[in-house]
């Protein structure tokens, strides 16, 4: 769920929403039902490139996903999915808090961890929607047009590049 087409820039987060997310993210709740996520399947073809079982404990990934990037965008998909079925948030107001606690990890490697990320989501958008897992978390899903019109990732700003890996280190 955490990947996207091309955007200027990933949805930006008020003050007052960091201070949301912060106070979630402390509670034993949150902190227990995040720490349930134990799994991690590349098996199965995701269309965003990563995304979180309905469970709360397998992070899926689609094989295209690089592994420099995988424990970032974990991250974000598995504070997203406790968002969403532990919280009630919606899926735009959940991925928006996700891609913040994952910008949080990348930090100043941002633009350059989302052009590294171009490719993989490119071509896992494009690929045929099969051979998806049975229990994947559909909240992102739930509208058509978000196969082709996803917004505020960490993937969303294919212009900025500068030539880096996902872990930020120079091609």
């Amino acid at each position: 769920m955490t990947a996207a087409h091309s955007h200027s820039a990933p949805h930006p987060i008020e003050a007052k929403e960091r201070k949301e997310l912060a106070r979630i993210r402390s509670e034993p709740k949150f902190k227990q039902a995040y720490a349930k996520y134990r799994k991690e399947n590349s098996e199965f073809h995701i269309p965003y490139l990563a995304g979180s079982d309905k469970q709360g404990t397998t992070v899926y990934f689609d094989p295209r996903t690089p592994q420099a990037a995988r424990k970032t965008i974990a991250i974000h998909e598995k504070t997203e999915g406790v968002l969403i079925r532990l919280y009630g948030f919606d899926y735009a107001k959940a991925h928006k808090y996700a891609t913040q606690a994952e910008r949080e990890v990348v930090g100043d490697r941002w633009r350059t961890y989302q052009a590294a990320l171009e490719e993989p989501i490119r071509q896992a958008e494009k690929a045929p929607k099969r051979n998806m897992p049975p229990d994947l978390l559909q909240a992102s899903y739930a509208d058509p047009d978000r196969f082709t019109e996803r917004k505020g990732s960490s993937r969303d700003a294919r212009a900025e590049r500068n030539g880096m890996t996902c872990d930020g280190n120079r091609t």
